[in-house]
């Protein structure tokens, strides 16, 4: 018996100020009273609550974000707590992105009925702007009417023409491209601008006809793109690109290298849906 409780004192003095998990789970605390130390309050996270973790001896609170759980004493984000956390074609269901839920109905103005545009996926109603004298004071696509700037109805892009011309050096004649709804109108871009050779119009002129909803977009399209700016000559002006709109008269022209009238090229043939004819001489151009 005396050396049973000898052991038991040696075992306990090794347990001063622990804590000991037993077997069948039973916690068994060996306070400083009993020997002297702090009590240490755990010595993994298990020891713990669902919403904390052990550090140095201590239970320490997990800060929780604003959208998920707690999991093995640590913060997991959901993947998402709604759908416009998902991806378009997605669905937030049960905290998980998966296909389903409605499809965006526009990714871009072109894709909107007259008088819309595409705002946030969905096609809205266009607002005109007040506070115009000029035509150029509105985006492209709208001129101004009694000082506001207000869609153009679709009839008047009828009378919307537009020209490619290689203005670069050459060995042999690059044929222009004529784009217009009606029979193409020559006569109306004028002699554009001094300093330039504009003579292959005269000597080859390829041409193809749009709808007017395909010229509506393809203006629209081209313009919205960043280089197309008429101060902005590039350093080795290769092509001339013009838009003619018989109604007003105005001539407006914007100098390329061939890569940005590859790239104008491209916009005017993605805007193409039911063209009455095609579109390949646009291949001159890129």
């Amino acid at each position: 018996m005396k050396k049973e409780i000898i052991l038991l004192a040696a075992f306990g003095a090794l347990l001063i100020g622990c804590t000991l998990r037993l077997p069948d789970g039973t916690v068994v605390e060996f306070p400083p009273d009993l020997g002297g130390g702090a009590a240490q309050e755990c010595f993994s996270s298990d020891d713990c609550a669902y919403n904390e973790r052990c550090a140095d001896g201590d239970c320490a609170l997990v800060p929780a974000g604003e959208c998920g759980t707690y999991s093995n004493h640590a913060w997991q984000d959901y993947e998402c707590c709604a759908s416009p956390d998902c991806g378009a074609g997605f669905q937030c269901t049960e905290n998980e992105c998966v296909p389903g839920g409605a499809q965006p109905e526009c990714a871009s103005d072109s894709e909107c009925p007259q008088g819309y545009g595409c705002e946030s996926g969905g096609c809205v109603e266009l607002q005109p702007t007040p506070g115009c004298t000029l035509d150029s004071d509105c985006a492209e696509g709208f001129t101004c009417s009694g000082n506001v700037c207000v869609q153009i109805p679709l009839e008047q892009w009828g009378g919307v023409e537009m020209k490619f011309t290689y203005i670069g050096p050459q060995e042999k004649i690059v044929p222009s491209v004529g784009i217009s709804v009606g029979e193409f109108d020559l006569a109306g871009f004028g002699g554009g601008t001094e300093g330039f050779d504009y003579s292959n119009d005269l000597y080859e002129m390829e041409t193809f006809r749009v709808t007017e909803e395909e010229m509506r977009d393809s203006v629209l399209s081209v313009f919205s793109l960043e280089f197309m700016d008429s101060e902005n000559a590039p350093e080795d002006p290769a092509v001339s690109f013009m838009v003619y709109d018989a109604g007003s008269g105005n001539v407006e022209e914007i100098i390329l290298d061939s890569g940005q009238a590859g790239i104008v090229a491209e916009a005017i043939r993605d805007s193409l849906t039911t063209s009455i004819g095609d579109a390949g001489p646009l291949d001159i151009y890129g």
